[in-house]
């Protein structure tokens, strides 16, 4: 079965906050991602099997013409099946009908399966931030997608 991708609900927080805490050393709390969904310029959509159970998630902000990627995980048990890829196409289409120009996101420099897929999805290195990362140490590199609008028009909103 493919994982089907829809908007999260509070009924996703635990299985958020699980992959969430299979994914990175410094996890945010169950907590925050409510904070999100309660939010109006956030997005959190998440990828669910058959049975509800939540296999990964991204969470964006939308300001205005431009979209910043908080975060996105994908729960290690379903990895290298292309779920992150199709996470990431989501945002960056929600980005683009929603009439942002542009997505930006931070990554730990040692982070080279994230670089890659940010790489590939077509975001470029636009700077790095020394010592960002504490847990564990590490830089941040800031990547940008610049996004195109539908053809035949402005982006919507724009």
């Amino acid at each position: 079965m493919t994982p089907r991708l829809r908007p999260a609900s509070v009924a996703d927080l635990d299985g958020i906050a699980a992959v969430e805490a299979a994914s990175f050393e410094a996890p945010w709390s169950r907590e925050l991602f409510a904070q999100e969904l309660e939010r109006p310029i956030a997005r959190v959509l998440v990828a669910d099997d058959d049975d509800d159970e939540v296999l990964g998630f991204a969470c964006w902000w939308s300001v205005v013409d431009e979209a910043h990627l908080l975060r996105i995980a994908v729960d290690p048990r379903a990895r290298r099946a292309g779920l992150g890829a199709r996470l990431l196409a989501a945002v960056l289409r929600d980005a683009t009908v929603g009439g942002c120009a542009r997505v930006e996101l931070e990554v730990g420099r040692r982070n080279v399966a994230a670089l890659r897929l940010y790489i590939a999805a077509g975001f470029v290195e636009v700077g790095v931030r020394r010592g960002y990362y504490q847990h564990p140490p590490d830089d941040a590199v800031l990547l940008r997608a610049e996004l195109v609008a539908p053809a035949g028009g402005p982006l919507a909103g724009g």
